[in-house]
């Protein structure tokens, strides 16, 4: 489900206009999360910390409008739910996209996000589903705990906001995970990344 945004009504409609015919209209932004909390309940209850984090960001970005903008066919949908889409390692080391259905109650999504994974390591093909813009799009490098990323896209009309998570390390008591999120600028400005940002770091604590 999803509802247009009015354009003659829309704040940012300067801002979406002054950017949305960039060659390059997307922009990242690369910290480092605190994890102490999120790393000791997957530990404590054996749960996936992948699932978790990608639980944990898709309750943070259904919190924030701007992340559930999409700009489809030069209008702007705002959807009533998103949901994670990621890559998944496969064991000859190639990799396949799967796709979850985002629930607030972590233990069903992590139920059946454990089907997904199962399903998505036995595909063969990578079946991207390109139809679909209510996604954010994740991916884990758990072996550099990197401090810039860059994304492949395929074109400046897929405002998809992408994430990914590095790999963590710790300074002192703290364990720390780098993530890089990047955004379509016609939809989201730096103040709606820092929302992000300071949301998803109280709710992992």
């Amino acid at each position: 489900m999803y509802k247009k945004i009015n354009l003659d009504q829309y704040e940012r409609k300067k801002t979406f206009d002054f950017y949305k015919s960039y060659d390059d209209p997307f922009f990242n932004i690369t910290c480092n999360v605190n994890i102490n909390g999120l790393y000791s309940f997957c530990k404590k209850n054996d749960y996936s910390f992948l699932l978790a984090s990608l639980h944990v960001c898709m309750k943070v970005a259904n919190e924030i409008p701007e992340f559930k903008h999409r700009i489809v066919n030069n209008e702007i949908l705002e959807y009533e739910l998103i949901h994670p889409g990621s890559t998944i390692l496969k064991e000859d080391e190639t990799f396949t996209f799967g796709y979850f259905n985002y629930h607030p109650i972590f233990s069903t999504f992590h139920e059946e996000g454990k089907k997904e994974i199962d399903f998505r390591k036995n595909s063969i093909d990578l079946e991207p589903e390109k139809y679909r813009s209510d996604l954010i799009y994740f991916t884990s490098i758990p072996w550099v705990s990197f401090t810039q990323f860059k994304h492949a896209r395929s074109g400046k009309t897929d405002s998809i906001p992408r994430i990914v998570f590095g790999k963590y390390f710790k300074q002192g008591d703290d364990l720390l995970m780098p993530i890089s999120i990047e955004v379509h600028h016609a939809l989201v400005d730096g103040i709606h990344v820092g929302k992000f940002i300071e949301k998803l770091t109280r709710q992992i604590a």
